[in-house]
């Protein structure tokens, strides 16, 4: 897999006048990113699990 994410971002140009609107395409290795979460999400359980006797 690999370790970029690449990132296209462009005007919505069927409406010139509203600024704030954008297309964004985003491309990348969605089993990575799926099991990078997935360790995020390990890691953060385990720090909120109880340490003592849990009554």
């Amino acid at each position: 897999g690999q370790s970029d994410v690449l990132v296209r971002l462009r005007t919505a140009e069927d409406k010139p006048q509203a600024t704030r609107q954008f297309w964004l395409w985003v491309a990348l290795d969605n089993l990575k990113l799926a099991s990078l979460n997935a360790v995020a999400c390990a890691v953060e359980l385990q720090r909120l699990r109880p340490k003592g006797k849990v009554q």
